[in-house]
This record gives C-alpha cells, sequence and structure tokens, in this order.
C-alpha cells in the first residue's frame, strides 16, 4: 500500500470538518448530505492507509496535537449536528402533532389488558 505523508492527511480532515460545520450552520440540506459524505470518506481513507511513521519526537508531539484538535472538532460538530436535529424534530412535532401516543406512555392500557386477560383465563379454567 502506498503511505500517505500525515500532513497532508491531516489537512485534508481539517478541511474537510471545516467545510462540514459551515454547511451546518447555513443549514442547507444539500450541502451538509455532501460535506457528512466526504468526510466520511475522507476519514475511511484514513483508517485504510498506512501512515508514514516519523522519526522526530517533535513531529510526533506536532501529529499527536493536531489529532486531539480534530477529535475536539469532530466531538464539537457531532454536538452541533444532535443539537440542530432536536430543533428539527420539536418544529416537525410542532407543525405536525403525532396522531399516536408516544411508544413509552404510562402503563395504564397494559395494566388493563393484563387484567381483562386474568379475567377471561380464570373463566376457561378447568376445575
Amino acid at each position: 500500500m502506498k503511505t500517505i505523508p500525515q500532513v497532508v492527511v491531516l489537512d485534508q480532515i481539517e478541511a474537510e470538518i471545516e467545510q462540514f460545520a459551515s454547511a451546518l450552520r447555513s443549514h442547507q440540506t444539500e450541502h451538509l448530505t455532501y460535506a457528512a459524505t466526504t468526510l466520511q470518506a475522507t476519514v475511511r481513507e484514513l483508517s485504510s492507509a498506512p501512515l508514514r511513521e516519523s522519526t522526530g519526537t517533535a513531529e510526533n508531539m506536532v501529529v499527536r496535537n493536531r489529532l486531539k484538535k480534530i477529535a475536539a472538532s469532530l466531538l464539537s460538530q457531532r454536538e452541533s449536528l444532535l443539537r440542530h436535529a432536536v430543533l428539527t424534530e420539536r418544529s416537525l412535532a410542532a407543525l405536525m402533532p403525532a396522531s399516536r401516543k408516544e411508544t413509552y406512555s404510562p402503563a395504564s392500557g397494559c395494566l388493563r389488558w393484563t387484567h381483562l386477560w386474568e379475567c377471561r383465563s380464570s373463566k376457561w379454567r378447568i376445575q
């Protein structure tokens, strides 16, 4: 496999993260989808290609610091995306309320059904 210089890969990932962040801030779905797909492909490419081993400890520290910065940036963008998803879900719920109750509603209906089942099953017992 061809080795990829670490600086080139890190520059590419940082550029993709910035493109994703600007797409998220602009609230344009098409750009956000494209930026997310491109970022995912870049990270997949990084994980599948072997990186060049760096020899100097100073260079290792620089790469390590950049990787920490990238990880923090990815976490920040993930949180922003989750906030965006919650806002979208709440807006949708305000426009179109749910026609059915929530899936995990209180168990009052289940208790009545269980009681009804117990009553009916006791009538059919052989004595």
